[in-house]
């Protein structure tokens, strides 16, 4: 049976989207693949928290909800497992600002129809560092 919405048709469902974020500079080469659907409260906070202790939750709540997969190793090669512990504890502070920033870019993109150019002039999603998929 088909779900209805209040008017009686069907209802849409929203798709499951994921953000690639392409590092760059020292990390060139590294990926990380993140959850792209985020609430707008959840989104604003990422980018406003302004006092340590705020902020500190929302990075922490970030790594562990929002990352999904990347291609990340120590100095020694050993990969480092998904997740907050990683996040914090062993990346480097210019590593995870830079994966924050991306993710914030990439989540405030409308994304385009695959196929079709952008209308603003600017360069499509695909073609920067982040990509929406």
């Amino acid at each position: 049976m088909t779900k209805q919405g209040s008017s009686g048709d069907a209802l849409f469902r929203m798709p499951a989207r994921t953000v690639l974020i392409n590092l760059t500079g020292d990390f060139e080469g590294g990926w990380i693949r993140c959850v792209r659907r985020v609430s707008l409260e959840d989104l604003m906070r990422l980018e406003q928290a302004s006092d340590f202790q705020e902020q500190e939750e929302q990075v922490r709540w970030f790594a562990r909800t929002l990352i999904k997969e990347w291609n990340l190793a120590d100095e020694e090669g050993n990969v480092l497992p998904v997740g907050e512990a990683s996040f914090m504890g062993a990346l480097p502070p210019d590593l995870c600002i830079q994966i924050l920033q991306g993710y914030v870019e990439a989540v405030r993109q409308v994304p385009a129809p695959l196929g079709e150019p952008s209308t603003d002039g600017s360069p499509s999603a695909d073609s920067m560092t982040t990509a929406s998929e």
